[in-house]
């Protein structure tokens, strides 16, 4: 195996990937990603995989099953996006982050194809693209058992679109990306809806009548048999009653997790592979950190960190909130997003029992404006105490500096939110 210093700097070699523009509509034949494959061999062509898509939840369903049949006994590989914390994160062998060596060789064997690519100013491939053939390419060679492959933006132009699927699932379907997506659930549907493939079960959250329409009928279009699976909490909320049948331990009390546990569940199940599904899935589940999803990093304070940015998922973080503390205990936010989200509205919930906001740039390239943010949140939450701090760090020290024992620090409103919190509360001497 090649080192990661004889190969290439690999934070450097995919910041640029990521920088660079891509201009072909989305629509467009992906013939960059098309020759990057045929260049790797197809490696798409010689792995069982299971391809999740869905407006939020993918993520975590994704770690879930990674995690169940990791207790299985099978060796699996991941493909998810973005990161939290480092590139690494993206790609998992065997419940573990891809190591940089193993990374920086892959993408070393890659780099001459795709550097004359580009030079041929065809489209792509894009940064996602690379990624993506990597994650194949050392799937493949690991031989793992199942390659979980988490879709992108929709599911019809996505790139992850290439895999052959024995499995597929639709988490949810909501209003985001309405730019490229749609303006309504439905349009979102039917992007969303062509992970659905000829005969191979699909697996389907609960969807809002005009979403569900439109994937019963993908489905029936193409004899994929669609499986929607049934699911309560337990009183107290710390289980999930599945189908009437199952019984297994929530990662964290709330409705969204419970019914990206009812999904993976179900994939499991229809890949047939073990006699013992809820036995192996107890053991998976029971202790599971989903990172940077519902993702308590202390306690006295509580700190929570959560990727939530759309309405559902931020609704479900206050769900959440509310099983762990009080709501007469002090709530601190720390917000940043990313793509103009106008959290006045979606963090209503949120807002609702905060004492204090704090609005900063979790990423100096990606994440809004974070004085437009305080200005639209003060115009609508006028007795909220809000400010403005540029730096992350120091905006998630002062929060925590702040709040007393009995509050909680709930850092939110972006995959680079959770991310930076992370990042802070991981490193050592943080507070």
């Amino acid at each position: 195996m090649v080192s990661c210093s004889e190969t290439l700097d690999i934070e450097h070699y995919l910041n640029t990937l990521a920088l660079r523009e891509r201009t072909a509509p989305r629509a467009a034949p992906r013939t960059g990603l098309a020759a990057l494959l045929d260049f790797a061999g197809h490696p798409e062509r010689q792995l069982r995989c299971i391809h999740i898509a869905g407006s939020k939840g993918k993520g975590t369903t994704a770690l879930m099953l990674e995690a169940m049949l990791q207790a299985g006994g099978r060796e699996t590989g991941v493909f998810t996006s973005p990161h939290l914390e480092r590139w690494n994160e993206r790609i998992r062998l065997a419940g573990q982050p891809v190591a940089d060596g193993a990374l920086a060789a892959v993408l070393h064997e890659l780099q001459p194809q795709v550097t004359a690519l580009h030079a041929r100013r065809i489209n792509g491939p894009d940064f996602f693209e690379v990624l993506l053939v990597a994650a194949l390419c050392l799937f493949r060679r690991r031989n793992v058992d199942a390659a979980i492959i988490e879709a992108g933006i929709g599911a019809r132009f996505d790139a992850t679109a290439i895999v052959q699927p024995c499995v597929t699932a639709l988490t949810t379907v909501e209003l985001e990306h309405t730019h490229l997506l749609g303006e309504d659930l439905a349009a979102i549907a039917y992007d969303k809806g062509a992970i659905a493939r000829p005969e191979v079960p699909l697996i389907s959250g609960q969807l809002r009548p005009p979403a569900q329409a439109v994937i019963s009928r993908l489905a029936r279009a193409v004899a994929a048999p669609l499986q929607q699976p049934q699911f309560r909490l337990s009183a107290g909320g710390a289980r999930v009653i599945i189908d009437d049948r199952f019984d297994l331990p929530l990662t964290a009390p709330s409705r969204a997790r419970a019914e990206c546990t009812a999904v993976a569940f179900s994939c499991v199940r229809a890949l047939g592979w073990f006699t013992a599904p809820q036995t192996i899935a107890e053991r998976a589940l029971s202790g599971l950190v989903v990172p940077g999803r519902q993702d308590v990093l202390a306690v006295n304070p509580l700190v929570v960190a959560d990727a939530a940015h759309t309405r559902a998922s931020l609704a479900a973080l206050a769900e959440a909130l509310t099983a762990w503390a009080p709501p007469s205990a002090p709530l601190s936010l720390v917000l940043s997003c990313s793509g103009e989200r106008i959290l006045s509205q979606l963090a209503a919930p949120l807002l609702q029992r905060a004492q204090r906001v704090t609005v900063t740039r979790a990423d100096v390239l990606r994440s809004d404006d974070p004085d437009m943010i305080a200005a639209d949140l003060r115009r609508h939450w006028p007795h909220l105490d809000i400010q403005v701090v540029a730096s992350p760090r120091t905006a998630l020290a002062q929060a925590y500096a702040q709040v007393p024992a009995n509050g909680v620090v709930c850092a939110t409103g972006s995959v680079y939110m959770a991310g930076a919190a992370c990042r802070y509360w991981h490193a050592p001497g943080h507070v």
